[in-house]
């Protein structure tokens, strides 16, 4: 199977570590910039992760991908047999997309002349603070997100968590963290594991080839 994937992208990070966790072979293919039109007669969207199967198959849409991923590769899985179980992971991964990475990316796309930048910035911080607020009323603070083994909310927390470290120098809010301390302390904890390190060194060196200065 082939990987069409970007260092930096929280996205590609996810399924990234799905593979490594789960010890899948990949061929990794880190595209570019600017990549869109080079994956155009893959996928529709022009965006990362894109997962080509070894029929030839093109899956697009992270979500998408780690499922199929959970579902063909049954030896370690990182789903739990419990309905509600899986369900409490599934929720986990979804509000951190939704309530913490979707703001940050928001940010993080801002231009540096945009009109009321820095009132916009604080608005998206808002958002941020809430979604950590909901991460962190759920995390147990062991090893992984939710407990002492890995689960699919790990292959989403940790590209988010990594994303929030250039996040507070851009807003300027150093004390992103300082009402989240199991959210925190998740990036040190979660990195003892040799596949979400090697995520987390990726989009470190992502971040250098992208925005050094963020570093």
């Amino acid at each position: 199977m082939k990987l069409y994937s970007r260092p930096l992208s929280p996205y590609a990070a996810a399924i990234r570590a799905t593979a490594y966790l789960k010890n899948i072979p990949l061929k990794l293919v880190d595209l570019p910039y600017p990549f869109q039109e080079q994956i155009a007669d893959i996928t529709p969207v022009k965006r990362v992760p894109v997962l080509v199967t070894g029929s030839g198959t093109a899956l697009f849409e992270a979500i998408i991908i780690a499922e199929y991923l959970e579902e063909k590769f049954t030896d370690t899985p990182l789903l739990p047999q419990d309905p509600k179980d899986r369900a409490l992971i599934r929720l986990l991964a979804r509000m951190a997309e939704l309530e913490v990475l979707t703001p940050a990316l928001n940010i993080f796309k801002l231009p540096a002349d945009a009109a009321d930048r820095q009132q916009k910035i604080d608005a998206q911080i808002a958002v941020i603070k809430r979604g950590l607020a909901i991460l962190e009323e759920r995390m147990t603070g062991e090893a992984y997100a939710l407990g002492d083994h890995p689960t699919l909310a790990d292959c989403w927390l940790l590209p988010i968590r990594f994303f929030l470290e250039p996040i507070k120098k851009l807003s300027n809010c150093p004390t992103l963290f300082d009402d989240f301390p199991k959210f925190d302390a998740y990036a040190a904890n979660a990195r003892q594991d040799d596949a979400l390190a090697t995520v987390w060194n990726e989009m470190h060196d992502g971040l250098v080839a992208a925005r050094p200065h963020l570093v």
